[in-house]
Parts: structure tokens; C-alpha cells; sequence
């Protein structure tokens, strides 16, 4: 049986507490005699402010000797205890605070500063905060998550990458797919991941399960999130990804983080009930065994996939439903397990039709159907060069279940296929040898919003097709914020009851939308 780990306890001055919190969660330590220390590898030093609760924990990863102070402040930096000061004046004041008769925990506080301040600390520490200022900056974030996103170091989890590229806001792959382009596990965009905890709200205390565990940085959050007081579980079904997250927990003092090698759609029945579950990884249905494990009240957020897309959805238990509070555009990779979307190739592969499997979708019938000229049809909407048009595909699946992903190649557009808005993924309709997809042009008689939206129809129902598709367009350009809500039921529920709205048949589910 293991027993935890000695815990000893040292005041600082909140500007030296503030040096340490910002740094790693494991130091070396050094003092003038490592044999007559009162502690060893392995220990956690908890900082306290001097006169306050507020404390950080860390691991003491070695301890090691050194000569004297002025050796230590001729090493590798000066300490830092004041960065305004001389030498000589850093001198003092070390002794003022460390007098020679005192080595038990010596120089550990300046240490602890020299190893996390000096060389590229504060270049790191900088990377970081710039990234987080430039997060909050377009959507700003409870207190609690930009806090710990402060905190937590992504360099640390994504070791011998350059922190140019760690602190950049963009995804990191870190187990590539030996039978597929996409990788089987990211370090998710900082941005993204920020925005789902905002989703999220975990809470001090909170009991959290996360489902696809990646580099481990996600699982930091959290933890620094819920506290001490808290529990955080996360599962991944990749034996390397499960080890490469629990190394840099455990590298960073985050060791009370649960890591489960297991498939992610069994959850952790183990640890539950959970308030918060949160998945990393693209859901196509909600497994039984999470519903389950979520405490009533309790809030899932999740990558939902349907229609050919994926939205972030935050969804609250209400008995023995799930009912939606807010949707996020994103795209991650999917779960291991779920293969509930299907792909239609066409024109030699350099086309393809994503769709549900409830939707029937007949390759045979569309194997020609780019053999004529397109039909197309232009609403009245309008976007700008960065204005978003995604809610577009969202409004129209809460009220059409033809829709589908359409994915063109540059070799098909060679050939003279109609160029879709967005060539790797567009919304499209789908109806037994016809389709319709979003198309747009560029017009100078609106230079606000010079880019107007159509659609073009391919097969013997293409103006039908492309016209039905308008009429979601412009009924979306109307009310572009508007965001339906999506109630989940388990397959099989009676839906007396459920809102009025579009009913989609997962396998373990069914999901209705409805505005």
C-alpha cells in the first residue's frame, strides 16, 4: 500500500509566492548539506503566503548541494529575489531571509526561483501570457479558466516542441494515424480548449471525468480548476497517449490526476458520480454508460457530430434527458469506436459525401451526377471576408434531414466541378440523384459584405434542390445569432413531451433540435 508523499511547509512574501506559482511543479532542490536535509526526492514543498491560505504545491524532484550563497547566485542566474537589485543587494537580502544556521530548507525558495525565472523562463512565461491575453481578448473566460491557463505550462506537456509553437493558438499532433490523414490524438487549439471549459464551468470541489486524456494538459486545468478538493479522471483508450499524459501530470505536481488506460466510451464507473464530464474527442452518439455516471444537474460538454459537422454542445441532465445550453463551431478527431458517419466517393474519389447512417444515402444513384452543368440559384444574404457563415449548415439541419458534408478536391474543381464556399467542407443536400451545395461570389455593389451566397445543383432535381438550399440560407441570413436547442433522449424513450423539432435517430439516442 503507497503512502503520500511528506509534505513540508514554507512561508514567502506574496512577490516571492507569485515567482513560484508561475514556475514549474517540480524543482530541484539545493542546500549546503543534502545528507542532514529534513527532506528528499519525492517530498512536496507547500509555499504559503505568509499570513494567508493561498498556497502552491511542488515536487522535489532531486536535492542536490551547493557551496554558498554567493556560489548559488553565480550559477545559473541571479535569484531574483529583487530583480531591481545589485549582487551585493540580492546578497543581503538572502541573508536577511536565509541566515547561515538555518539549512533544513536553505535556499530552496531561491532555488525554486533561479530554476523557474532564469534562462527562458520568462520567455516561456511571456509565450503563455501573450497567448492567454490574445484568447481572452476575443471571447473573454470565467476567472477560474484564465486563471489556470496562466498557470498550467502546454510547453511542459508537449515536451522537445519549440515554445514558439507551444504557445502558438493551434492544434499539435502527437500520435499520427498510420491508416488515415487524420492523427489519432492532439493537443487541442488553446483557444478551443478555453472556450469548452468556459462550457464547461467545472467548479472548486467538483468531481470531473475526461474522456480522450491527449498530452495531459487538459486534465491540468481541471485540476487546477476543481482543487484540492476535486477529483479529476481522465480515460484514453491509446496505451501511449494514456503514458504521455500521465508522465507530464506527474512532471508537473498534478499527480493526483486519475489516468485510466480504458475506452473512453465506458467512462469511469469507478470514480462516478461526476458533476462535470467533458470529451476531448469527436462523439457521434452519447454512450449509455455516460449518462449513467453524469449526476443529475450535472453538465457534458462535448464535440457533437451530425449532419457531416461538429459543434461543442453543453448540455445539462434533467432526469432522463439532456437538454442544451449553447453551441460552439470546432472539429476534433473522432472517438475510437463510433462509426455512425458514413462517405460516399465520387468522380474517382476526388469527391466525397459524408452522412449519417440514418440518411440513406445511395452511391450508386450519384455516381453521375456531376456529368452535366450545374443550376445555380442566389439568395439575398450576404457575409463580409471574415464574417462566419457556418450557422448556415447548423439552421438547416434543425429543419431538413438531407443535409449532408460535401468534400471537393482541387483535382475534381480542375476538371470544372462548380467551386464550393469552403472546398473541404460545405454543406450540401442530398436527394436520391440530385445535390445542392453552398456556393458564393464576390459582388462590388456591397463592399461591407461583398460575397453572396448560393447554391448549385447538380442531377435531374438540381433547381429544386438549389432553391430548397437558399431558402435555408436566407432564412438564416435573417437572424444569424440564433442557436437552436438540442434535447437527447436515450433510444427507444418515450417523446411525449420533447420539444417540437427535428428528430435525428442515433444508435444509443435520439437527439431533437428546435428553436
Amino acid at each position: 500500500m503507497s503512502t503520500a508523499a511528506p509534505v513540508r511547509e514554507l512561508h514567502l512574501y506574496r512577490r516571492y509566492f507569485e515567482l513560484v506559482a508561475a514556475g514549474r511543479k517540480s524543482i530541484e532542490v539545493r542546500v549546503r548539506h543534502p545528507r542532514l536535509a529534513d527532506l528528499a526526492a519525492g517530498d512536496v514543498i507547500r509555499f504559503r503566503i505568509k499570513g494567508t491560505d493561498e498556497t502552491c504545491d511542488v515536487s522535489v524532484e532531486r536535492v542536490t548541494a551547493y557551496g554558498d550563497f554567493e556560489a548559488l547566485l553565480d550559477g545559473e542566474g541571479p535569484a531574483n529575489v529583487d530583480p531591481t537589485a545589485t549582487r551585493e543587494e540580492q546578497l543581503v537580502n538572502i541573508r536577511s531571509i536565509y541566515p547561515e544556521e538555518k539549512e533544513a530548507l536553505g535556499a530552496l525558495a531561491i532555488e525554486m526561483q533561479l530554476l523557474t525565472v532564469a534562462g527562458d523562463g520568462d520567455t516561456r512565461r511571456e509565450r503563455r501570457n501573450a497567448l492567454i491575453d490574445q484568447i481572452v481578448a476575443r471571447r473573454p473566460v470565467p476567472a477560474a479558466v484564465e486563471r489556470a491557463m496562466r498557470t498550467v505550462a502546454r510547453d511542459q506537456h508537449l515536451p522537445g516542441l519549440d515554445p514558439s509553437r507551444a504557445y502558438a493558438d493551434e492544434a499539435v499532433s502527437i500520435k499520427d494515424n498510420p491508416a488515415g490523414p487524420l492523427p489519432l490524438s492532439l493537443a487541442s487549439v488553446p483557444s478551443i480548449v478555453a472556450m469548452m471549459l468556459d462550457q464547461l464551468d467545472p467548479r472548486h470541489g467538483d468531481s470531473v471525468l475526461e474522456v480522450g486524456a491527449g498530452t495531459g494538459y487538459n486534465a491540468a486545468l481541471l485540476a487546477e480548476i476543481v482543487g484540492p478538493d476535486g477529483q479529476v479522471v481522465t480515460v484514453d483508450i491509446e496505451p501511449d497517449v494514456a503514458l504521455h499524459a500521465r508522465t507530464a501530470l506527474d512532471k508537473t505536481g498534478y499527480t493526483q490526476v486519475e489516468v485510466i488506460e480504458r475506452d473512453g466510451l465506458e467512462g469511469a464507473p469507478e470514480h462516478a458520480p461526476y458533476d462535470r464530464m467533458i470529451a476531448t474527442v469527436g462523439i457521434w452518439d452519447i454512450p449509455r454508460a455516460w449518462w449513467a455516471q453524469l449526476r443529475d444537474g450535472g453538465r457534458l460538454v462535448l464535440p457533437f457530430r451530425w449532419r457531416g459537422q461538429t459543434r461543442s454542445v453543453s448540455l445539462v441532465r434533467d432526469g432522463d434527458r439532456l437538454v442544451s445550453d449553447g453551441m460552439e463551431l470546432c472539429g476534433f478527431v473522432p472517438i475510437i469506436g463510433q462509426d455512425g458517419e458514413r462517405c460516399a466517393e465520387l468522380a474517382d474519389g476526388t469527391i466525397r459525401v459524408h452522412y449519417d447512417r440514418d440518411q440513406g444515402v445511395d452511391r450508386d444513384l450519384l455516381s453521375g451526377v456531376f456529368s452535366g452543368p450545374p443550376a445555380e440559384v442566389w439568395a439575398e444574404a450576404r457575409v463580409g471576408g471574415q464574417e462566419p457563415f457556418d450557422g448556415i449548415w447548423l439552421r438547416a439541419t434543425v429543419f431538413d434531414d438531407t443535409v449532408c458534408r460535401l468534400e471537393v478536391t482541387e483535382e475534381a474543381l480542375d476538371t470544372g466541378v462548380r467551386r464550393p464556399a469552403i472546398p473541404v467542407r460545405s454543406p450540401a443536400l442530398v436527394v436520391g440523384e440530385s445535390l445542392a451545395y453552398l456556393i458564393l461570389r464576390c459582388e462590388d455593389s456591397d463592399p461591407e459584405r461583398p460575397y453572396r451566397l448560393g447554391a448549385a445543383g447538380y442531377g435531374p432535381d438540381a433547381p429544386d434542390l438549389a432553391c430548397r438550399l437558399v431558402e435555408h440560407i436566407d432564412a438564416w441570413g435573417t437572424d444569424r445569432d440564433a442557436v437552436p436547442t438540442m434535447t437527447v433522449v436515450p433510444a427507444g424513450a418515450a417523446l411525449d413531451g420533447l420539444p417540437a423539432g427535428h428528430g435525428i435517430a442515433k444508435k444509443e439516442t435520439a437527439v431533437v433540435l428546435s428553436y
